[in-house]
């Protein structure tokens, strides 16, 4: 039997697994399963449709999470987002602590020559808020690069809204790793400077 493609849907797709959609009795020949049907799951334009026995009705939410792997999939990418949070709080606060603790002797004279802590403080701040911001937009650019680069062979699909949620949790995590060495300007004495 020869069918005839009608139209294309974009981004039809099942996970990575393209769609095909047509007329339940035309998939029921091509499967050769007469009046039974085997699936496991069929999408239905009606508002209501009608559920036979042993069959259940999920909005599509619902249907995409009972898709197998599909949570724990994600559960997977939330960790790894987590883990991937924690470990850049904690290489900013160590790469400003290095920061700082190679300017301690500059500290030490500015607070001898009357410059309170809170401006040092604040400066430190500032520098992680900047360098955080930058590197999220520089990441974000890359992101869009490489998104436009690879193939569309490669099944991916950006959700922006969790990018940039992520992205301002980074430039958040970043000035809170920044904490680490305040602490340590904060007991800077100025008498260092005349050693």
């Amino acid at each position: 039997t020869e069918y005839t493609v009608v139209g294309f849907a974009k981004d039809a797709k099942l996970n990575i697994s393209s769609i095909a959609y047509g007329d339940l009795s035309v998939w029921q020949s091509l499967r050769g399963v007469g009046n039974q049907f085997v699936a496991s799951g069929i999408i239905s334009d009606q508002a209501k449709p009608a559920v036979t026995a042993g069959l259940a009705s999920y909005s599509v939410n619902t249907f995409i999470e009972k898709l197998p792997g599909y949570s724990a999939q994600n559960t997977v990418f939330e960790f790894m987002i987590g883990f991937l949070m924690v470990i850049s709080v904690i290489i900013i606060a160590v790469f400003l602590y290095i920061l700082t603790m190679q300017k301690l002797a500059n500290y030490a004279v500015l607070r001898a020559q009357g410059i309170p802590a809170q401006r040092l403080i604040n400066a430190t701040l500032g520098q992680a808020l900047i360098m955080m911001v930058v590197g999220v937009i520089i990441a974000l650019l890359l992101t869009v690069v490489t998104g436009a680069v690879l193939p569309t062979a490669v099944p991916m699909l950006f959700n922006w809204p969790l990018t940039i949620g992520v992205a301002v949790a980074l430039v958040v995590m970043g000035v809170i790793g920044a904490l680490l060495p305040v602490r340590v300007i904060k007991k800077i004495d100025p008498l260092d400077a005349l050693n």
